[in-house]
C-alpha cells in the first residue's frame, strides 16, 4: 500500500475514532508530521497497536497499525529514522544498493552472485531494510536461485521476512523469464530454434512438483500450432492415449509433433514406460503421416532427447 493510500485511510479512520484516540498518540502524530521527534514514552505506545488505550477489538488494532505505519514509514520492515544509528543504517543500505546497481549495469550477466540477484529483486518490496539476510535465507531454504524463484508462494511465506509484496517481486521476475523464453520459440521453425525450445521447456517445467505431459503440434513449416497440456501424472497409456494424440494432430492439421514431459525427481533419464509409449505413438503416427520428431524429458539436472539417444 502506498504512503498516500495509508494517509487517506488514516484520515477516514481517525475521523471515525477521534473520541477513542489517546491524547498522547494524537500529539505524537502532530509532532511527527511537523518533523519533530517522538518522545520515548509515546514511541512505546506507537510501537504496539494493541497497547493503545481504547483499542480493544481486532478492527481497532488494525486501525492502530495503520497509524503506526504512518509514523514509522513504509515497507514490510520499516526503519524509524529518528535514531542516528537507524539513519546510518539507512544510508549504508542505500550505498550498498547503489554499488550493486552499478555492478549490474557495468558487469553484465555474471556481475552478481545468486544471493545478490535475490537481494536486488527484493529492493522494491523492502525499500528501507537490508535484503541480504532474506536473500541468503531463501537460498538456504530452496537450494538455488531457480528453486527460490519457482517455489510455491506458501513455501516462500514460511521464510522469515517474506511478505506478499516480496513474494510478488520474485514471481513477476519468474513470469518475465518464462515469457521471454517463450517468445524465442513462438512463430519460428521449432527445429531451427532447438536450443531456444529446450531453454523454454527447462524454465517452464524443471521445477514442477508433479509429472506433466505436453504435446507440441507442428505444421509443415515446423512452426508451433498448438502446445497441448495432456494432463498430470505418470506417462503411460492411462494418462496419454496414442490414438488420441494422433487424432488431435489430424483435427488441427498438424503434420508433426514433439512429446514433452518432466520428471519431478530431477533425473531426466527415460524410464521403460517412457520409451514404450513413445514408440507406440510414433508407430500410430507413421500410419497416418504424422511424424514424431522427439520426446524430450525435463528434469532439474537437464534434459534428455529420446531421438538423440537413438530410442525413436
Amino acid at each position: 500500500m502506498t504512503l498516500s493510500a495509508i494517509r487517506s485511510r488514516v484520515v477516514h479512520t481517525t475521523a471515525a475514532t477521534t473520541s477513542r484516540t489517546p491524547p498522547s498518540l494524537s500529539a505524537a502524530l502532530r509532532k511527527r508530521r511537523r518533523g519533530g521527534t517522538v518522545s520515548s514514552s509515546t514511541s512505546g505506545i506507537i510501537s504496539s497497536g494493541s497497547a493503545i488505550t481504547g483499542y480493544t477489538c481486532a478492527q481497532d488494532r488494525a486501525k492502530a497499525m495503520l497509524l503506526r505505519q504512518l509514523c514509522l514509514g513504509m515497507g514490510e520492515l520499516a526503519v524509524p529514522e529518528d535514531d542516528p544509528n537507524n539513519r546510518d543504517a539507512v544510508h549504508e543500505a542505500a550505498g550498498h544498493r547503489a554499488r550493486l546497481r552499478q555492478r549490474l549495469l557495468e558487469g553484465g550477466a555474471e556481475a552478481l552472485a545468486d544471493y545478490e540477484v535475490l537481494e536486488y529483486l527484493l529492493f522494491g518490496a523492502r525499500p528501507r531494510s537490508d535484503t541480504k539476510p532474506v536473500a541468503k535465507a531463501l537460498l538456504k531454504r530452496f537450494g538455488t536461485l531457480a528453486g527460490a524463484l519457482n517455489a510455491d508462494p506458501k513455501a516462500l511465506a514460511q521464510v522469515d521476512g517474506m511478505g506478499e509484496t516480496s513474494i510478488g517481486a520474485l514471481k513477476i521476475a519468474m513470469l518475465a523469464a518464462r515469457r521471454l523464453a517463450r517468445s524465442e520459440v513462438q512463430d519460428k521453425p521449432v527445429l531451427a530454434s532447438w536450443q531456444a525450445l529446450l531453454d523454454y521447456l527447462q524454465i517452464d517445467m524443471a521445477h514442477l512438483t508433479v509429472e506433466r505431459v505436453r504435446v507440441l503440434y507442428l505444421n509443415t513449416q515446423n512452426r508451433l500450432v498448438l502446445d497441448h497440456h495432456v494432463g498430470d501424472g505418470s506417462i503411460d497409456e492411462a494418462a496419454i492415449h496414442p490414438r488420441e494424440v494422433i487424432r488431435r494432430a489430424l483435427d488441427i492439421g498438424a503434420t508433426a509433433l514433439i512429446l514433452v514431459h518432466n520428471h519431478p525427481s530431477g533425473n531426466p533419464e527415460p524410464s521403460r514406460a517412457d520409451i514404450q509409449i513413445t514408440n507406440r505413438i510414433a508407430e500410430a503416427g507413421r500410419l497416418l503421416g504424422i511424424t514424431v520428431h522427439d520426446h524430450i524429458i525435463i528434469g532439474r539436472a537437464g534434459q534428455v532427447s529420446l531421438r538423440a539417444k537413438g530410442l525413436i
